[in-house]
């Protein structure tokens, strides 16, 4: 999971900014908190129409985000289109993927095809 941990490298974050919308990387590690709630390892970027938002005092903004199970040995992703009062969707895709076959222009591609899903859901 090594290139997951760089997500900057794809750019993504960069190519919003300098489109005026907001992005913020975040990494959370696998959790188990005793209370039956188990999350998976995962890399979240999450999208604004405002570069300048403060993603620390809301949560709730359009996102892709990579998971990855240790017992699962497969990594997911999510996406969610769903900008504030606004419509859209939030699921995870089909298409899974092991360590074997994810490479850096396959992530790339993901997160175009998804940063693109998202801003056309305005």
């Amino acid at each position: 999971m090594q290139k997951l941990h760089r997500p900057e490298n794809a750019g993504a974050k960069r190519m919003l900014r300098e489109n005026g919308f907001g992005g913020k990387i975040t990494l959370s590690e696998e959790n188990n908190n005793g209370s039956g709630i188990h999350s998976h390892a995962n890399i979240k970027l999450q999208v604004s129409r405002n570069m300048n938002s403060n993603f620390y005092a809301n949560d709730k903004f359009p996102h892709i985000m990579f998971t990855a199970g240790k017992n699962l040995k497969r990594i997911g992703i999510h996406i969610d289109t769903i900008f504030q009062n606004s419509t859209g969707t939030a699921a995870m895709k089909a298409q899974t993927y092991t360590l074997e076959n994810l490479d850096e222009e396959t992530i790339e591609k993901e997160i175009v095809d998804s940063i693109e899903k998202i801003l056309v859901n305005r």
